[in-house]
């Protein structure tokens, strides 16, 4: 149902422009529904917004190796563990770009401080 939920975005965002929150939803829908280049943007704007929302950042670092931006999500996904180390799916999400990048050894390296954030989390 991804249609209907941009739409519905559509139309919050038409009233409050400037929501972060709602903005980085939109930014979500779009990313899942396969349209990351347009993600990407979204969230930039959603990010500008409210810098603190680590879900965002996320998501946004998400959008953009989706898009084929490995250093940038790469990047992102730096700034956020600046923000909080133990954020596990910064952690994943490094993992991931590093595979990608078919750097074995550095993702296994992120999977392990992956796995010892959800320890320290408990």
């Amino acid at each position: 149902r991804h249609d209907e939920s941009i739409a519905t975005y559509r139309e919050l965002l038409q009233l409050e422009p400037d929501d972060a929150f709602d903005r980085a939803g939109y930014a979500r829908v779009l990313s899942w529904s396969g349209r990351s280049h347009e993600s990407v943007r979204e969230f930039r704007r959603a990010v500008a917004g409210d810098s603190t929302d680590l879900e965002s950042r996320i998501g946004y670092a998400r959008a953009l190796s989706w898009d084929g931006d490995l250093a940038g999500a790469s990047k992102e996904y730096f700034r956020i563990l600046e923000a909080d180390s133990n954020y596990g799916d910064a952690w994943l999400g490094l993992a991931t770009v590093a595979r990608w990048r078919r750097a074995a050894t550095a993702s296994d390296t992120f999977v392990e401080k992956a796995a010892d954030s959800a320890r320290k989390a408990g």
